[in-house]
């Protein structure tokens, strides 16, 4: 038998946005294999925390919505 512990922190925006960002990019910054789904990346950053995860070996998987790159 396996016994699992989830902690949930919720975040309610845009009253919670500065602390949620923080904390997600904290996260961001600790894993070694990051999965996202997006409809669009406005958060430069995320960005730049992709971009140096990639060369230190992190697996990103990301899926994005191509049709908001065209409107």
């Amino acid at each position: 038998m396996t016994t699992l512990t989830i902690t949930e922190t919720d975040y309610f925006l845009p009253e919670d946005g500065n602390v949620a960002e923080q904390k997600f990019l904290e996260l961001l910054k600790s894993l070694s294999e990051v999965w996202i789904c997006a409809f669009g990346f406005t958060l430069q950053p995320m960005l730049d925390e992709l971009k140096k995860a990639d060369p230190a070996g992190a697996r990103l998987h990301i899926l994005l919505d191509h049709s908001r790159a065209i409107g």
